[in-house]
């Protein structure tokens, strides 16, 4: 049997063998297995790119989320940071993150790992600290009873100075209020960040001075409204399933509205006859929270629901 190497001169020449049935001329490609490999020194592209903790870091998230060496730049943006978690199951490209601090590195694990004990633990804490905002409607019986005088309330004086009025509520409930109308009305937070809103907000509670809700607040606020619609939504549909003798009686739909690549907005519904033999619809309408791949983090723009025939 003829072998696949023949050497000629101080070059090593590459041959086929003649059982193959395939000629090849003297003119091939010539290796020359003395030379060093051409690509020695350089890191393969295939290789995860050199990556540690940051320097100093204390926070939990800086176990999953590290540090380049290098940036790396992919798909014509510039990345510092790569997820560990990300890696099993993405490329190493797919797994580069942007995380300037630390609540961007805990918004990608919360949003992407979401069965993270350190992400669970951190949406817990979040929900926890969004509830100071909660607020309610008050029935309209209770608006006109307190806004009717009391008849022993005293008359003032007529030389009694007039005192400046201001609402009732806390800074926390104002927030919440706020956020309440948002959510409700499906209307994006940037509408109270402007001049004119802030100036009615003043005349309405007496305080030249109002603090609208953060962008932060805001999206704390919005993800405990969204878990709590999803556990009453839940629970409505279960009681009805054993209602009606856990017979099929669901009609879904699903509309998926994309605006780019790390944008897009998802919508989900059902319609089904109650028990009572009453029609319901329940609708909820979320964008999609960006994973932190693109630096900015969207809001998600609407989540509401009528629970209530």
């Amino acid at each position: 049997m003829r072998g696949f190497f023949s050497a000629e001169s101080d070059a090593q020449e590459l041959t086929t063998s003649s059982a193959s049935g395939v000629s090849c001329s003297s003119q091939d490609t010539v290796i020359d297995l003395a030379q060093g490999d051409p690509d020695d020194g350089e890191e393969p592209t295939t290789e995860v790119p050199a990556h540690a903790r940051p320097r100093n870091a204390t926070n939990w998230v800086w176990d999953y989320v590290h540090r380049l060496e290098e940036p790396v730049a992919h798909n014509n943006t510039v990345y510092t940071h790569i997820c560990l978690l990300c890696l099993p199951k993405k490329s190493w490209q797919d797994s580069l993150c942007k995380a300037r601090h630390t609540s961007n590195a805990k918004v990608h694990l919360v949003s992407i790992h979401k069965e993270n004990e350190g992400a669970m633990k951190e949406k817990q804490h979040r929900s926890k600290r969004a509830s100071r905002f909660d607020v309610a409607a008050r029935p309209k019986e209770d608006m006109k009873r307190a806004a009717e005088p009391s008849e022993k309330a005293e008359q003032p004086a007529k030389r009694q100075k007039k005192l400046t009025w201001r609402a009732l509520v806390s800074r926390d409930q104002i927030s919440g209020h706020i956020a309440r109308w948002l959510i409700r009305d499906g209307l994006p937070r940037n509408m109270t960040t402007t001049t004119a809103f802030r100036e009615f907000l003043a005349g309405v509670i007496g305080e030249p001075i109002v603090i609208i809700p953060s962008h932060k607040t805001y999206n704390d606020i919005l993800d405990k409204h969204y878990s709590n619609f999803k556990k009453d939504v839940s629970k409505l549909i279960v009681e009805e399933f054993k209602e009606l003798f856990e017979t099929r009686f669901l009609n879904m739909e699903h509309d998926l509205w994309s605006n780019s690549s790390k944008s897009c907005i998802v919508g989900a519904s059902c319609s089904f006859i109650n028990h009572h033999w009453q029609p319901r619809h329940i609708a909820l309408l979320a964008e999609v929270k960006n994973d932190g791949r693109g630096g900015r983090r969207s809001t998600r723009q609407r989540a509401e629901g009528s629970l209530r025939p």
